[in-house]
């Protein structure tokens, strides 16, 4: 059992190091795969070995680190729970949402800055406001939203109502914290894409942007699960930038 971000973080970074436990590696090399892995949130490892090992979830041999077959599924299911993109997304986004030249680089590149990771120009996001603002006065969830800022643009110049999901923790709170005079249009929770919403009809329309590749083969099949099938509309940009437009005609309007 993982008792602390100490242990979690050194199984994980070994786990990530040496897949499989196919060999043992040295507490230093753990250590650079848990800087590269972990970014700004690394903690200190002290007596987290020696911990690991009277666990039986970890091995010493001649000064190396291996996993035990405990350890590979501990790992697994440690890294599952908050994988390697949290880390860096968390990272990103507090460094960006203060970012001189990354708002300048968003509004030479992209034509708006809304704190793109690299997606999203204006026209694309005009063009999902105008399928917003076919309706009155529309409900919108956005999966995978970040720190909210598309949503915010949209909802102010559409007057939606817009629900923003993320898994990554600092894109939520900086959300929350931007919008907090605005809460009756604008909501943001941590939330897994995949297990939310259950009842998707409850929207008019549902977008994903530059998202459902986390998911790998379950986002494709997420788009026309039967609950999100039942939504009025869809909106999902690729991560080669291209627009996907889906019409559904199922629930009555």
């Amino acid at each position: 059992m993982i008792r602390s971000a100490a242990e979690r973080q050194l199984l994980v970074a070994l786990a990530d190091l040496v897949p499989e436990g196919t060999r043992a590696a040295s507490l230093r090399e753990i250590r650079e795969r848990g800087e590269a892995y972990f970014c700004g949130y690394l903690v200190d490892w002290n007596g987290a070995a020696d911990s690991l090992a009277a666990s039986g979830l970890i091995e010493r041999s001649r000064g190396k680190l291996s996993l035990t077959d405990d350890g590979i599924e501990t790992a697994a299911s440690a890294g599952a729970r908050r994988p390697r993109f949290h880390y860096w997304y968390s990272h990103w986004y507090l460094r960006a949402s203060r970012s001189r030249a990354h708002s300048d680089l968003c509004k030479r590149a992209y034509g708006i800055d809304l704190c793109q990771t690299g997606m999203a120009t204006r026209s694309q996001i005009e063009m999902i406001g105008d399928l917003i603002a076919s309706r009155t006065r529309p409900r919108v969830l956005d999966l995978g939203c970040g720190a909210g800022m598309i949503d915010e643009y949209l909802s102010d110049e559409c007057v939606a109502d817009v629900t923003g999901i993320d898994v990554v923790t600092a894109g939520i709170r900086l959300a929350r914290d931007r919008t907090k005079d605005k809460r009756e249009r604008l909501r943001f929770f941590l939330k897994d894409m995949r297990e939310y919403p259950q009842d998707p009809t409850g929207y008019d329309m549902i977008m994903s942007l530059d998202t459902l590749y986390f998911l790998g083969a379950e986002g494709n099949g997420l788009l026309f699960e039967k609950r999100y099938a039942e939504a009025a509309a869809f909106a999902g940009m690729a991560s080669d930038g291209t627009l996907t437009r889906y019409l559904y005609s199922t629930v009555p309007r």
